[in-house]
């Protein structure tokens, strides 16, 4: 499908049934995209910055059929890394 990319997700149908609601996984900050389906042309409707982004992955992202309003859940994923240094 033109302007479908490799990582986009499906949000839902625009309620006039032309275009498609996408967003892409793993994004920081987030972006929902409107893809018209006519012209494969996709533009940025909506970014969604976190205040503190650091491990937050975002899901169960939903939106109102025309793209006003929307809603989600995010997880916050921290670790720790450790270097070791010299160990034989």
């Amino acid at each position: 499908m033109p302007g479908f990319l490799p990582g986009d997700v499906l949000l839902r149908w625009s309620s006039d049934g032309r275009s498609l609601f996408l967003w892409r996984n793993f994004e920081a900050p987030l972006w929902i995209y409107r893809l018209d389906l006519a012209t494969g042309e996709r533009r940025h409707l909506r970014e969604i910055k976190f205040t503190d982004p650091v491990g937050v992955l975002p899901t169960n992202l939903m939106l109102t059929p025309d793209g006003s309003s929307y809603a989600y859940t995010y997880g916050r994923f921290l670790s720790t890394l450790y270097l070791v240094e010299g160990v034989k």
